[in-house]
């Protein structure tokens, strides 16, 4: 133990000063701690009170979205609540906040055991990690985009009927809405929002059927656009979608400089660079960068519209992160670009409520405003308070979250793909069965698109209840195909049954590229059964375990739901990362990569907080 550390832990016999401005005090009234009578209606509307606040934590769909700034969000937060108070939905949520709060119960108090000097210990080693190991990965070369198609179903039901151009749609049925337009935001109907509380918030809604093979057809005419500026685009969705624009930019950079403006070209920066350029040279001058990014990101969004009466909106910025949240900025048929320097990036970045962040949803914004951390700027001020309480991995992601910085990670590192999809209660396993060959279809798909396979599969449930199970298999040969993704998940189903879904997805982990496939399963030869499988069961909330990049309340991409075989992974004695030792061939090249490496320079030890703690 070091001598800082040493006497940080003396200090902290000495000094149990609790620090109350990490945590809000709660005002008590004489009649909470008297025991002074409380008339029976007042501890009625007291109740109401408290669980209609509650209810405003367990519904997404109370959260405001593009084209409802201007609703009324007390009447909007009312109806939600007594439409929903009595649902089996309602009930299901009430016990999982239940869990939630006894967790933030748990960090309340391990909070106020935090001294002034172990706050200035951790900070000084949190400040070590962002100098040596986070800053060091920011990277203001690249151009991002986001681009996401507006109100996109509602969009074509619009284009395809004018009638219903003028009208509050909702796309979906009285069960549940996919998207709305603007028109019915107004009156705060939104995706994810059952149909029937939509209907009760504005009377006059109008629902049409999803058609699904429509709005595919339109996505693939959106994403061969796409291909021309980025032939590696990566998709998230059917009208969402990120690009990389910087090799394009750069070759093609002086087609899109004529559509500056003079405003654009006399700066100083401009200047400078005219100034520090050789003469004749032709690369691209960096002042401008965003300026031509921005020009063709205009271009594309334009050709979507040439060619599918559509609009979209986009973001542009250094990374992705950055790039989604901008992409909601200029909604809807609007582009916003963050310019790529640390200063500007700080500056945005840290004004911004938690809940806007990608990966941040309704569970950690909870969890985080109970800490007093509700910007982006407090995460990184209390972020002491982050690392004494969240496991070390949640806490660097918020870290670097808060500065702007998004790890890089070749597609080839992706760690799992997934579908699910969901529907009105049904309980047939045929109707079953045929929902899950057509989520194992598209998987298949991914999987083949991108030449891996998997040896992981998990299958989320959520039921009638709306409790959601997960159960996963580890297999011992790698898996692609539709047929063998569709026998090991109806394996997994009929585990299960009888049961009553409404939700089902699947999830493909532990990926092989194709090369290692077949070297992997040359060794395992044996046939796989599910008898040979390690099964797993956990629960819904067992997600806010390891809080990641992903939305904590998606299940099937968060890291919990991992059913990691602990004896196919070994770290590596160079650099001591988890790899998998399926293949001794794939250690090799590892291993051999880490030797290069380490013969241009000394490796340094990665720093963690848990070093300097007892």
């Amino acid at each position: 133990m070091t001598n800082e550390a040493r006497n940080m832990t003396e200090n902290e016999d000495e000094s149990q000063t609790k620090c109350a401005f990490l945590l809000k005090k709660k005002d008590h009234t004489a009649s909470d701690l008297d025991g002074t009578f409380i008339p029976p209606d007042k501890k009625k509307k007291d109740t109401n009170d408290k669980e209609q606040k509650l209810g405003n934590e367990l519904f997404v769909f109370t959260a405001e979205k593009a084209g409802m700034a201007d609703v009324n969000a007390e009447h909007l937060r009312k109806t939600v609540y007594e439409m929903s108070k009595d649902s089996v939905f309602f009930k299901n949520s009430m016990k999982n906040n239940d869990k939630v709060d006894q967790r933030i119960k748990q960090m309340q108090e391990q909070v106020a055991k935090l001294t002034q000097p172990k706050i200035r210990f951790l900070e000084a080693r949190i400040d070590e990690i962002v100098a040596l190991q986070l800053e060091c990965r920011r990277d203001l070369t690249r151009i991002k985009v986001v681009i996401d198609m507006d109100m996109f179903y509602a969009a074509v039901e619009m284009r395809d009927n004018p009638i219903l151009r003028h009208v509050p749609l909702a796309v979906g049925s009285i069960g549940m809405i996919s998207t709305t337009n603007y028109e019915a935001r107004k009156f705060g109907v939104r995706s994810a929002m059952p149909g029937f509380i939509g209907k009760k918030l504005c009377p006059d809604l109008v629902f049409t059927p999803v058609r699904m093979e429509k709005y595919s057809a339109i996505a693939q005419e959106i994403r061969q656009i796409f291909a021309v500026y980025d032939p590696n685009f990566t998709a998230f969705s059917l009208d969402e979608a990120a690009l990389d624009l910087t090799d394009y930019t750069r070759e093609h950079w002086r087609k899109y400089v004529s559509q500056l403006s003079l405003k654009d070209w006399n700066h100083d920066g401009w200047m400078q660079d005219c100034e520090t350029r050789q003469e004749g040279g032709h690369e691209m001058p960096e002042s401008l960068t965003m300026k031509i990014a921005s020009a063709i990101v205009s271009e594309i969004r334009q050709r979507i519209f040439e060619e599918t009466q559509l609009t979209a909106s986009a973001g542009i910025a250094v990374n992705t992160m950055l790039a989604k949240i901008c992409s909601n900025i200029e909604k809807p048929n609007g582009q916003f670009a963050l310019e790529g320097s640390k200063e500007v990036i700080l500056e945005f970045i840290r004004e911004l409520p938690v809940r806007k962040v990608g990966g941040i949803g309704k569970v950690m914004e909870k969890i985080l405003a109970a800490l007093n951390i509700t910007t982006m700027q407090e995460v990184f001020d209390r972020r002491a308070v982050l690392f004494h309480v969240f496991k070390e991995r949640t806490a660097t992601w918020l870290l670097r979250t808060c500065l702007g910085i998004q790890e890089q990670q070749s597609e080839s590192e992706r760690k799992s793909y997934s579908r699910e999809t969901t529907f009105k209660a049904v309980s047939d396993f045929e109707s079953l069965k045929q929902i899950c060959a057509s989520i194992c279809e598209h998987l298949a798909q991914d999987l083949a698109e991108d030449n891996v396979a998997a040896r992981n599969i998990t299958l989320k449930l959520k039921c009638a209840d709306f409790s959601v199970r997960t159960r996963s298999v580890t297999l011992n040969t790698s898996i692609q195909s539709c047929k063998r993704l569709l026998q090991v998940a109806l394996d997994l189903l009929k585990r299960e049954m009888p049961i009553s879904l409404r939700l089902l997805g699947i999830r493909a982990a532990s990926l092989i590229p194709s090369v290692q496939r077949e070297e992997t399963n040359q060794v395992q030869k044996r046939q796989l059964t599910i008898q040979d499988c390690k099964m797993t069961t956990e629960g819904a909330l067992d997600s806010m375990k390891d809080f990641g990049a992903q939305e904590e309340e998606s299940a099937l991409s968060n890291d919990s739901n991992k059913n990691v075989d602990k004896e196919a992974y070994a770290p590596c004695p160079i650099c001591q990362e988890m790899i998998k030792t399926a293949s001794l061939i794939a250690v090799n090249r590892h291993i051999d990569k880490c030797i290069e490496k380490q013969s241009i320079r000394q490796p340094k030890r990665r720093i963690r907080i848990t070093d300097y703690m007892e």
